[in-house]
């Protein structure tokens, strides 16, 4: 998996919880994902586009250019 589709399927919420459950096990890793999911809810949370929450989730899935608009803003220092 390349880097946009590992951050396609973390922002989409593709895989469920079941499927991370045998990946998360060991140490801190459940967290850590936990982490990563509220970053990208709270990206798409804030993008300034008049759109659902879910709505905005499916452009990201569908436009790489609005994908990586919103990967942008999670690592702007």
């Amino acid at each position: 998996m390349d880097i946009i589709d590992r951050s396609r399927s973390i922002l989409l919420g593709v895989h469920d919880g079941c499927y991370y459950a045998a990946k998360t096990c060991a140490g801190d890793s459940a967290e850590n994902l936990a982490i990563v999911r509220r970053i990208g809810y709270n990206v798409v949370k804030q993008d300034p586009k008049k759109r659902s929450i879910r709505g905005k989730r499916l452009d990201a899935g569908w436009d790489n250019a609005y994908l990586m608009t919103l990967l942008s803003k999670v690592f702007e220092f």
